[in-house]
């Protein structure tokens, strides 16, 4: 199996699963090509995400983020 990430730019308003687990939403897409606003489907957990690559079974995982906090929910309404 090829476990080799590529980069990865996600898209505003889609959802990601996490490669170590989870489910995660953009909901801002930051002006660098591999970062963005990320927030946890379930928890509402709010991070920025640098270096996201994805795997060639479609989850994503990033080198290092920094936390935002918890936001309400209602930012996953996007469609």
């Amino acid at each position: 199996m090829n476990n080799e990430i590529t980069p990865y730019c996600p898209k505003h308003g889609e959802r990601y699963n996490n490669h170590g687990g989870g489910t995660y939403m953009c909901i801002d897409k930051r002006p660098t090509q591999q970062s963005a606003t990320m927030q946890n489907a379930q928890s509402g957990w709010t991070l920025v995400a640098y270096g996201i690559g994805m795997y060639p079974d479609g989850t994503i995982e990033w080198d290092y983020s920094k936390g935002l906090g918890f936001r309400d929910l209602t930012a996953q309404q996007i469609t």
